[in-house]
């Protein structure tokens, strides 16, 4: 027997006494200390047998006691009970435990005669019978006093032993031992289902019993007599003494109802104030609308962690957060509580932690996230996993394995611990620990999902595909599932596409029948009833109406004779619920709540019935023949599905909306995708509706026939040229190698194009204006090296004459960038005007052109600059207005004080073109009018009141001030702060080496190796386990040769010589 791990011990002390008169109501008998299950009550499972001859009790459905149920297996077991119960004989008569005394009047336990065992012996010496010897009138006897066990209040009936029947022949059977001492310990008699005694039970522990058992009353549930019972006799064989420190196996039918009752004592002795100062924090202690749950701190070692860690826990349970979210803090202190073992000191101060502790967390926590994808991606019979998990925080239910941190929890974890933090950020600060704190940009953008899948496949990825889908609804797939409720769920889940919640909720008269107005083809309208699912939605909190086919309402019609077969208790002889909220599935569960048919399945119900589904199917797969994972089978995809096939089919967005019952259509484009043939079909349909000839212009529209005629035409009447097709006859007759015109496309008539051929085009017109920019290039060069020619006979015979002018003014290849030194002085030489040097003001200087932004980007200054100086200039009209608002108010307070004719703030403010509210928005002006209103009044309690209430008007504005320019230069040090920080990291990493200030392109190797490190742990601990095991086995074999060697006579001492002398 092991205790409930994470369970704290709760010191004994005094229970919380029960209601007492609401127990005597139900059953429980404190003269004798016994609990009474009587028949027809609503508050327990006992009925009496359905056979109307027969006495017994029973448990469960068919009602039938242990006798007649054997009986009616023995028939067949049919179908009608009733029928059966009238036509099948009578049972034997039940043997009567219960304490009957005797029938002359004497106070001593009755036989089966009807008389005590006295007056037995004395009718038998007389040879009288029961009725003779009753009218012969004997006298009473006395009684023989209570049985002398401690635990029994029956009547005895033998005056050697004094003890009751029941105990006398268990004496007897057990040998007759010492009859004190087994008076003392013998336990209770349980003779009847229908009676369980408490007297075996410690005062103390039967008080904490009887408290468990009100609050399961008052819970509404029904009690089990048979599960009473046993819980009581574990009690009693465990010597249980108090029921919070008793070591309960964690399952178990025997201690289901031990487990209740401590849990309701726990709840009851509770100190809702104090819960959160626990080591382990019960959530529905801390807010009574959990249903269960606790938030574990049991292994966090920092004092100031814990602290803080219960702080959030309370904050957050009083603002309404849910019970995941409040776990949540509790693995975010676990995690962290882990990461500061591993510092100096553990960190069991927070100052020694400081701002260098928060950034080790977070490469320690992304180097635990690399450790969850090796552990997730490694087999699991590799030795490595084991050694990964010691990396990992463990869990603290056995056998659950390490928690991981996945993407989605890596964010949460971090996320949460900056709100911890922040939360007790002034108490960090008061004990020297303000720097522990995680900034916004220290926590990541939480990881979206992938849907690049979705894309790929054209459908939404909780979609089935249509083919899986058809497999799920054939009737061979759907047999397999369990006949009544389970079939009929999960078929009409696939139909109807509905939130789970909402099926499981829908009630029994569900279908609702409207004549709806119908135009045949032929203009003429017609009346028709169309069946409509009626149900709530419990997400937007209002009823909606879906239209259903009559297939859909066959399953409904099917589930509801399902349960007027088998729970005809449920309804009335007409086939009507008793209950007008019966549900359509309601659980087999025969709580007091569903007495009536009224609670439905659980959500674990359906998912358990998918997956056995799931597992008998033997075949399941997709479009292309592939083995489809069942693992996307689960009841929220049927939803997604259902949007799918409609967008499929059509079905445009607006009325799927509505059938989808969302408010808005953007939440219903997030259950399904665009597939792929109908993207196909909208390009098909804009290339028929765009279409040009060779001059541009535009084609007629043509219908989707004549475009599939056209594209007949086109396989057999052209051949595919780049950006279109050629549709010229000799040309299509040599397939596309015999062009006339030496494939001129854009230039012949023959050339015809669409819009599928845009991008072709798009790249042809740029191939070609790159061509053209090259042969303008060219020719600009060509023309330049003409004229240079035709210029250099004339020099060379200005050289032959001699003339050194021309000689000096020789032309000569321009240069930029001289140097004034080397470029004056230098006369300017004829010639073209591209190569005319620098006119001589601007000799040697650098004449740089403005460089070209490219496009978009020249603007975004100037538009930003433009921005700015709007938000200055609408700021500055706000304040301009704000104060002309004030100044009027003031003129009219100054003018009320000149008239002195009080008025009212709603005249002040209607006067002075202001909002009603102004006044009550600035307190200061306020306490002016309220003062100039109390002297001309004259009344002076007034006056110094208004006078007081304008000092504290004035300093809350002087402080509101105040606040606004320290939060001001807060975000200014915050600011601040963060760009020394990030200059300090960046100077860190300019000083560090090359391959150590980023190395992405070494993460590869790093991976590697650590893979081989803990491979290589694996190793080294197998071998370890094997040395130990063969060091074992040595050990083993040496034991048992030594045996051996003693059993054969050897001894292992050396033998002593024999004594040479004689």
């Amino acid at each position: 027997m092991t205790a409930t791990p994470g369970r704290e011990r709760v010191p004994a002390s005094a229970p919380v006494e029960p209601d007492w008169p609401y127990l005597a109501q139900h059953g429980v008998d404190r003269a004798v200390w016994e609990l009474h299950f009587p028949f027809g009550a609503s508050w327990h499972t006992l009925r009496p047998c359905a056979h109307p001859s027969c006495d017994r009790a029973s448990a469960h459905s068919p009602w039938l006691c242990f006798t007649c149920h054997a009986a009616w297996k023995a028939a067949g077991s049919p179908v009608d009970v009733r029928a059966w119960c009238a036509t099948a004989p009578a049972p034997s008569p039940a043997r009567q435990y219960r304490q009957v005394p005797c029938r002359v009047g004497c106070l001593r336990p009755a036989e089966a005669s009807g008389l005590c065992k006295t007056c037995a012996r004395t009718r038998a010496y007389a040879g009288l019978t029961v009725e003779e010897y009753l009218a012969t009138n004997p006298p009473p006897r006395p009684t023989l006093g209570e049985c002398v066990v401690r635990v029994c209040s029956r009547w005895a009936h033998l005056r050697r032993t004094r003890l009751c029947p029941a105990h006398q022949r268990r004496w007897a059977k057990e040998g007759r031992p010492d009859l004190g001492a087994w008076a003392r310990d013998a336990p209770a008699v349980y003779t009847t289902l229908g009676t369980v005694p408490l007297s075996d039970l410690d005062p103390f522990l039967r008080t904490q019993v009887l408290v468990g058992y009100e609050v399961q009353l008052r819970n509404g549930g029904r009690i089990s007599p048979s599960q009473v019972k046993s819980a009581v006799l574990w009690l009693v064989a465990h010597a249980v003494g108090d029921l919070l420190q008793a070591d309960l196996p964690p399952k178990g039918q025997t201690t289901t109802y031990v487990r209740t009752w401590r849990q309701y004592v726990e709840l009851r002795s509770a100190d809702r104030a104090a819960e959160h100062t626990r080591a382990v924090v019960r959530l529905n202690v801390l807010d009574p609308r959990f249903r269960g749950g606790t938030v574990d701190f049991s292994d966090v070692h920092a004092p100031w962690l814990l602290h803080l860690g219960q702080e959030r826990v309370l904050q957050l349970a009083a603002s309404g957060a849910s019970g995941a979210r409040l776990m949540l803090v509790g693995y975010t202190v676990r995690w962290f509580a882990m990461f500061l073992r591993t510092l100096p000191g553990e960190g069991r101060r927070p100052a020694a932690v400081g701002r260098a502790g928060m950034t080790g967390y977070l490469r320690w926590l992304a180097e635990r996230a690399r450790d969850t994808g090796r552990y997730e991606s490694l087999p699991r019979d590799d030795p490595a996993r084991t050694v990964i998990a010691e990396r990992l925080l463990q869990s603290l239910v056995s056998g659950k394995g390490p928690l991981l941190v996945t993407p989605p929890r890596y964010y949460e974890l971090l996320h949460t611990l900056r709100e911890i933090l922040d939360q007790g950020r002034s108490w960090l600060a008061g004990n020297g620990a303000g720097d522990v704190h995680l900034l916004a940009q220290d926590v990541p953008p939480y990881p979206e999902r992938d849907d690049s899948e979705s894309e790929l496949e054209g459908r939404s990825q909780d979609a089935l595909p249509e083919a899986v889908f058809l497999q799920l609804m054939a009737e061979d797939s759907l047999a397999l599932l369990t006949p009544g409720t389970p079939r009929n769920y999960v078929e009409l889940a696939l139909r109807v596409g509905r939130r789970p919640w909402e099926i499981r909720h829908l009630e029994f008269d569900c279908v609702q029948w409207h004549d709806i107005d119908v135009e045949a083809l032929d203009g003429s309208v017609q009346r028709r009833r169309y069946p409509f699912l009626v149900y709530w939605m419990q997400k937007v909190r209002r009823r909606h109406k879906l239209p259903l086919h009559p297939s859909d309402v066959t399953v409904i019609t099917r589930q509801q004779e399902h349960l007027r077969q088998d729970f005809p208790q449920w309804f009335d002889a007409d086939g009507r619920p008793l209950s007008p909220r019966m549900a359509l599935f309601p659980t087999i569960r025969l709580s007091r709540a569903n007495r009536l048919g009224e609670r439905p399945y659980d959500s674990s119900s359906v998912g358990y019935w998918l997956g056995v589904w799931m597992a008998a199917l033997t075949v399941l797969v997709d479009e292309h023949d592939n083995d489809f994972d069942r693992s996307r089978v689960f009841p929220y995809s049927f939803r997604h599905t259902y949007a799918q096939l409609r967008a499929d089919a059509g079905v445009p967005l607006e009325i799927l909306q509505v059938l989808m019952a969302h408010q808005d259509p953007s939440t219903t484009q997030m259950y399904y995708r665009v597939s792929h043939p109908r993207r196909v079909e909208a390009v098909r349909a804009i290339a028929t509706k765009y279409q040009f000839d060779i001059a541009g212009g535009r084609l007629r529209r043509r219908s989707g026939d004549e475009d599939l005629a056209d594209r007949a035409r086109a396989g057999v009447g052209s051949v595919p040229v780049p950006g279109g097709s050629c549709h010229e006859m000799n040309n299509v007759r040599a397939d596309g190698r015999g062009c006339p015109v030496y494939y001129r496309c854009f230039s012949c008539k023959f050339f015809t194009t669409d819009f599928s051929q845009l991008p072709e085009l798009r790249q042809l017109r740029d191939t070609k204006a790159q061509q053209l920019a090259l042969l303008e290039a060219a020719y600009g060069t060509v023309r330049r090296a003409d004229h240079q020619v035709r210029n250099g006979p004339r020099v060379a015979r200005r050289r032959r004459e001699g003339d050194g002018r021309v000689l000096d003014a020789q032309p000569r290849p321009v240069r930029h960038g001289h140097s004034r030194r080397g470029g004056a002085g230098r006369p300017p030489v004829s010639g073209p005007a591209d190569h005319r040097p620098d006119p001589p003001h601007q000799a040697g200087t650098v004449t740089a052109r403005p460089p070209q932004a490219p496009p978009g980007t020249a603007s975004k200054p100037i538009r930003k600059n433009t921005l700015d100086a709007g938000r200055l200039a609408a700021a500055a009209r706000r304040r301009a207005d704000s104060q002309a608002c004030r100044r009027r108010v003031l003129d009219i307070i100054a003018g009320m004080r000149t008239t002195r004719i009080p008025l009212s703030d709603a005249e002040i403010t209607r006067r002075a073109a202001v909002n009603p509210q102004y006044l009550q928005r600035h307190r200061d002006l306020k306490a002016e009018a309220e003062v100039v209103r109390a002297h001309l009044a004259d009344h002076r309690p007034r006056v110094e009141a208004a006078a007081q209430a304008r000092k504290e008007a004035a300093l809350e504005v002087e402080n509101r001030m105040l606040l606004e320019q320290n939060k001001a230069l807060r975000r200014d040090l915050e600011t601040a702060r963060s760009e020394l920080r990030a200059i300090r990291t960046r100077d860190l990493a300019a000083a560090a080496h090359g391959d150590l200030a980023a190395l992405p392109h070494r993460d590869a190797e790093v991976e590697a190796l650590c893979n081989e490190r803990d491979q290589a742990l694996a190793t080294v601990r197998r071998c370890e386990a094997d040395l130990a095991a063969q060091r074992n086995i040595t050990q083993r074999l040496m034991t048992d040769n030594t045996r051996l060697l003693e059993s054969t006579g050897h001894s292992s001492q050396p033998r002593k010589r024999a004594d040479p002398s004689p």
